[in-house]
């Protein structure tokens, strides 16, 4: 039994290695930040609801699968974007299409760990000058 749970974990993780690395434009830093800040604000979802019943995305505040569903079909569809940037990236030959999808889904992420960190009472301030920088990046390159 043990053996049949390294393996299906190894599978898993070489699967989502191979896919990263071939079609999200490889294991740069934009992209492991991405994955880390998507993670973070899914484990957040999870303890808001689980823990603080206070989820504004079901009526009791508390976890429902298809809440937890919802929010990795959200990821999923979020690293779709991605998938398209490095492809315009690829056929256009530029490469800013997927630098761009992806610091506006960290931004995107960033605002929603935000928003479950209130929803659990802890106040980072710093949080909002963190999105404020990351923002005029954005700004100071045109």
């Amino acid at each position: 039994m043990e053996n049949k749970i390294k393996y299906i974990i190894t599978s898993i993780g070489g699967c989502v290695s191979a896919f990263v690395n071939n079609y999200l434009g490889g294991w740069g830093g934009y992209t492991i930040t991405l994955l880390i800040i998507m993670l973070i604000d899914y484990i957040t979802g999870v303890f808001v609801a689980l823990v603080f019943k206070n989820s504004p995305k079901t009526e009791s505040g508390s976890y429902t699968s298809k809440a937890g569903y919802k929010g990795i079909i959200k990821k999923c569809s979020m690293l779709l974007m991605v998938l398209l940037g490095v492809r315009l990236d690829i056929t256009l030959n530029v490469n800013y299409f997927q630098i761009g999808v992806t610091v506006a889904i960290i931004l995107n992420e960033l605002y929603s760990i935000k928003e479950n960190l209130e929803l659990m009472e802890i106040k980072i301030p710093f949080v909002d000058k963190i999105i404020e920088y990351i923002k005029n990046l954005g700004d100071n390159k045109k």
